[in-house]
């Protein structure tokens, strides 16, 4: 695609590491040019523990607003003089509008996956979620998930005491009960036995990222669950292609990309990236900066 830049062109981006196997900038430019938008959308490779250098990045390349993924959709906060309330609430960042010299975080990852589900005709209500990661992203699902009728929600991750933090956090903000756990095989296994909805939010499977030891926890899953994997390179990771050949509905996160792309750039003008009607609410300030247990986060009453 040919772009022509002039003093009118607003360029944007999005940020991550890794970041060369991102859609975005494709989605973007296409739908900017469809639009006729005057924009022009670049991915930056920002290293994991470096996100200070946007701050110098930003001005350089006159930027408007950059979306932002993994691995630094809670780190990003450092950053913000604004976070909108869907970003306050799930502790999440994927999109800064740069307004005035301020920056203003938003986040809008719940709201994709609900609509990429919705277009497969399925949802929350009455499953049994289990969200393998501790994420930024994974806080948003569990989050929408149990405050959208889902029978039970548990968060799993290789580091026990993040996934014990973050459902105790959906717990206190949606009243709902979360259980959370470690990433061993066994226990794995234990919670895929009762998911009807089982979402893959880490780098497993991706290009330079490692993957799953075993997918024996895709044999424990009941006949009726559906498996989505929010990576989209390779378009059907191991853990995709291993629960199609079980019989399982299985997804990949190009489809909740897509609609959440396409639904910004259809509802927002080219200054930022990805603010929806939904995120034009009031913004917050800045924040300040063996056998197997499962262990389960109640509401605290204090």
């Amino acid at each position: 695609m040919r772009v022509e830049f002039n003093r009118e062109t607003q360029r944007l981006a999005v940020i991550g590491d890794p970041i060369a196997h991102s859609l975005s900038p494709v989605i973007h430019n296409a739908l900017y040019g469809a639009m006729g938008i005057n924009a022009f959308y670049q991915p930056l490779f920002v290293p994991k523990g470096r996100i200070e250098i946007m701050n110098d990045a930003i001005p350089m390349l006159s930027l408007r607003g950059f979306n932002v993924t993994m691995p630094h959709k809670q780190a990003v906060f450092a950053l913000l003089d604004e976070v909108g309330s869907s970003a306050q609430r799930h502790q999440s960042v994927n999109t800064v509008c740069v307004r005035e010299g301020r920056l203003i975080g938003h986040s809008t990852d719940a709201q994709g996956f609900a609509l990429a589900l919705a277009a497969r005709g399925l949802g929350f209500e009455g499953r049994d979620v289990v969200i393998l990661g501790a994420g930024g992203v994974s806080g948003a699902l569990a989050l929408e998930a149990a405050t959208n009728g889902a029978r039970s929600v548990s968060i799993l991750n290789r580091t026990p005491e993040r996934a014990d933090a973050l459902a105790s956090r959906v717990s206190q903000l949606s009243g709902a009960r979360v259980q959370s756990a470690g990433f061993t095989a066994r226990e794995l296994e234990l919670f895929a036995a009762r998911a009807t909805l089982l979402i893959n939010a880490t780098p497993l499977g991706m290009e330079g990222c490692g993957d799953f030891v075993s997918l024996v926890l895709l044999r424990a899953l009941p006949k009726d669950a559906v498996v989505c994997d929010l990576i989209y390179d390779p378009p059907a990771t191991r853990l995709l292609e291993e629960a199609r050949a079980l019989g399982h509905i299985a997804m990949n996160g190009l489809g909740m990309l897509i609609i959440r792309r396409s639904r910004h750039s259809s509802t927002s003008s080219a200054s930022c990236p990805a603010i929806t009607s939904c995120e034009r609410s009031r913004p917050h300030s800045r924040p300040s900066g063996a056998s197997v247990k499962a262990r389960a986060h109640p509401v605290s009453s204090g």
